[in-house]
């Protein structure tokens, strides 16, 4: 179990592809934004969701951009 703030688990599923809504049977109590979370639950984002590709980074953006000029 980890206690956090709700902003952290939601940066989490953005950076694994998934939404709240999937991932809040980990949520085992919350008070406010303060969020007790099951880390162990299958339904934590531990990795990334099948079949998602981030998005590149806007430094590698840039840089590739540049790459071409």
């Amino acid at each position: 179990m980890i206690s956090c703030h709700r902003s952290h688990l939601e940066a989490r599923c953005t950076e694994r592809g998934y939404a709240l809504d999937e991932v809040m049977p980990c949520v085992v109590a919350h008070n406010g934004d303060e969020w007790t979370i099951d880390v162990d639950h299958p339904a934590y984002p531990r990795t990334p969701k099948p079949g998602y590709e981030p998005p590149p980074s806007p430094d590698l953006t840039r840089k590739i951009g540049r790459a071409h000029v």
